[in-house]
């Protein structure tokens, strides 16, 4: 959860991010905005390389601006053919090291310190993947420092054919305790401490398996996850706490490659499973909203309550 940490320091050092007033022809910005990190953008090469953008605003420039301030630095969107936030933080054991692949992080060093001290931000011509890529059965949402590695999140949402609602699924499956007053008494025995505990990226693939050997046929959510055959792979696994945030910061790559009925995408205001346990009776979860710019958040999620499933493999 470093990421956040990070954020609410950069706050507290004054970088809150661009302020752009809305008038009826779009947000006033552009060239003479005040806001540096506009002069790294291309409009041009921003709208061709962005197609949700594009379908979204046209060819409005002002538009543009806007969603690079707001969302593109977030999201590690490259802004110009000459600029990327994510080879910049890989260039830089020390940036790397501080910030991991926080663009926002890397944008505001670049402007206060980079610049100045003759850091490049220029692409690296042999970095094979970028985010928002369709690779691996699904779509590129996180990258680590060296640029060959990373997180590819299946392209829609796992149904459960077992679960009452078809769109969700259980973490801990109790639906053959008796609707009765000893229903509490079987789940309770039914709940376990599976000891899938860590949030971090990298930690999903291993939790997935932790919950599997712990919750064995009960384990819906993991099960879901690990018998999911996107594109034909079978290595699929629950997100962590963590990796499940960075999906959220990159959903509008992930969710529109197509069209909203072929892809399927993240379910307004649902809670998506992770696999880190908070206790006994607890997962995290994470809420995905519509509001903008950073509507979602974590928190802890009855096990035996119903949760979306979004599967995510590394490459």
């Amino acid at each position: 959860m470093r990421h956040w940490i990070i954020s609410a320091i950069l706050a507290l050092a004054g970088f809150a991010g661009p302020a752009l007033a809305q008038n009826s022809a779009g947000p006033v910005g552009g060239q003479g905005s005040a806001d540096p990190a506009l002069e790294v953008l291309d409009v041009t090469y921003y709208l061709s390389k962005n197609a949700d953008v594009r379908e979204t605003y046209g060819n409005n420039q002002l538009w543009a601006h806007h969603h690079w301030l707001t969302q593109g630095i977030r999201e590690c969107r490259q802004p110009s053919r000459d600029f990327s936030l994510l080879d910049y933080l890989a260039r830089y054991p020390d940036l790397t090291a501080a910030f991991g692949n926080d663009c926002t992080a890397a944008m505001q060093h670049w402007l206060t310190y980079g610049k100045k001290e003759g850091r490049s931000a220029a692409p690296n011509p042999q970095r094979q993947y970028s985010l928002g890529m369709q690779y691996g059965g699904g779509v590129i949402f996180y990258l680590d420092a060296s640029g060959n590695h990373g997180l590819i999140a299946a392209p829609r949402d796992t149904y459960d054919n077992q679960s009452s609602s078809r769109s969700k699924t259980y973490w801990l499956d109790v639906k053959d305790c008796p609707v009765s007053f000893e229903k509490f008494y079987c789940v309770e025995r039914l709940m376990v401490r599976t000891k899938a505990t860590a949030t971090g990226i990298g930690a999903g693939a291993n939790n997935t398996e932790i919950i599997l050997k712990a919750q064995g046929r009960r384990a819906r959510a993991a099960i879901l996850a690990r018998t999911s055959r996107h594109g034909g792979f079978s290595d699929w696994f629950l997100p962590s706490i963590d990796e499940l945030a960075e999906l959220f910061k990159r959903r509008a790559l992930v969710g529109g490659l197509d069209t909203p009925t072929q892809v399927g995408q993240f379910t307004s205001n649902a809670r998506y499973c992770t696999s880190s346990e908070v206790n006994l009776s607890e997962s995290w979860s994470y809420l995905f909203t519509n509001q903008e710019p950073d509507g979602g958040y974590p928190a802890p999620h009855p096990k035996i309550a119903l949760c979306s499933v979004r599967v995510i493999r590394a490459f």
